[in-house]
């Protein structure tokens, strides 16, 4: 059987690891209009077990949740850790 030069070329997604390559942050960002977006993020996450949250908001467009998805993540991050802040004396040289 010939395969024609445009089915040659046709790639279908396969698993999470292809739909991770497609909302990377390589691609162009998707922009959704949406109200709510939780849910399509909660079924990207379930197509894309191993992206984050803050990924999957920016990569819809809805940055100013995955700010908020960052945050939320670094101060849980900061209340299990025993990580310090370091105070700065110096002003660092340009």
């Amino acid at each position: 059987m010939k395969m024609s030069a445009a089915s040659s070329s046709t790639r279908l997604l396969h698993g999470d690891v292809d739909l991770a390559i497609l909302f990377s942050f390589t691609r162009s960002y998707f922009e959704w209009r949406l109200n709510v977006p939780i849910g399509l993020v909660r079924y990207l996450q379930q197509l894309m077990p191993r992206k984050r949250l803050i990924d999957l908001y920016n990569a819809i467009g809805f940055h100013r949740h995955g700010k908020t998805e960052f945050y939320r993540d670094f101060i849980a991050h900061l209340r299990k850790s025993t990580d310090c802040f370091v105070w700065r004396t110096e002003l660092a040289e340009w």
